[in-house]
């Protein structure tokens, strides 16, 4: 199950509310504790204060694994 099968957007502004992220995130995890953790972190690796939105691209950025995304394998 991956979070992007979630419904994330509600207004279709381009923008992550904290509430939408917890919505989201409390569905992929099914359980909200849990959903507001991850999202209090996503918002300090991105220096944002909680009543601040987030850009999608930025979102994205942010929540993938680099380490995946940037392997040998997927360079060459």
């Amino acid at each position: 199950k991956y979070l992007y099968k979630c419904k994330i957007k509600k207004n279709g502004d381009g923008k992550l509310s904290r509430e939408e992220l917890i919505s989201a995130y409390t569905e992929f995890y099914g359980e909200q504790k849990l959903a507001i953790k991850h999202v209090i972190k996503i918002f300090k690796t991105l220096n944002l204060n909680p009543w601040e939105e987030i850009e999608y691209t930025k979102f994205l950025i942010a929540t993938s694994d680099h380490s995946k995304l940037l392997s040998k394998k997927r360079i060459y």
